[in-house]
């Protein structure tokens, strides 16, 4: 997509257990209004069923005129359950990123498919 796509904060600490927002900014850099879905990643993939947004623009489509620019708010929380998790025990540092498709576009089909196939204790789901 022609689209400018940032978070608005680089990083941000979050205790575990307790609820987040944070938010990304986009802008059509287009000459036409473009229809545009994303999905999500986490990683290490092993945190991603301990990380649950609340909140997500994610998975729904999302219009932007020529030159629009929004922000498109997260609200999240980390599982408590992850501080039991022996194998993440040493982690201090999770990354959630997106990747946007254009809607109704065979790329954006494969992309969910592949989501949606995922392994349940590798990804967060959208709640």
């Amino acid at each position: 997509l022609p689209w400018t796509f940032k978070p608005d904060q680089r990083q941000v600490k979050v205790k575990v257990g307790a609820d987040a927002i944070i938010s990304y900014s986009a802008q059509n850099n287009g000459k036409l209004p473009i229809s545009g879905t994303a999905i999500h990643n986490v990683t290490p993939l092993q945190a991603g069923k301990y990380f649950n947004k609340t909140q997500c623009f994610c998975f729904g489509e999302q219009i932007l005129q020529p030159g629009q620019k929004t922000h498109m708010p997260v609200t999240f929380f980390i599982d408590p359950k992850i501080m039991d998790d022996r194998d993440l025990k040493n982690l201090k540092t999770i990354t959630l990123s997106y990747t946007f498709y254009r809607h109704d576009s065979p790329e954006l089909e494969k992309a969910v498919e592949k989501f949606s196939n995922a392994p349940d204790n590798l990804v967060s789901k959208v709640n």
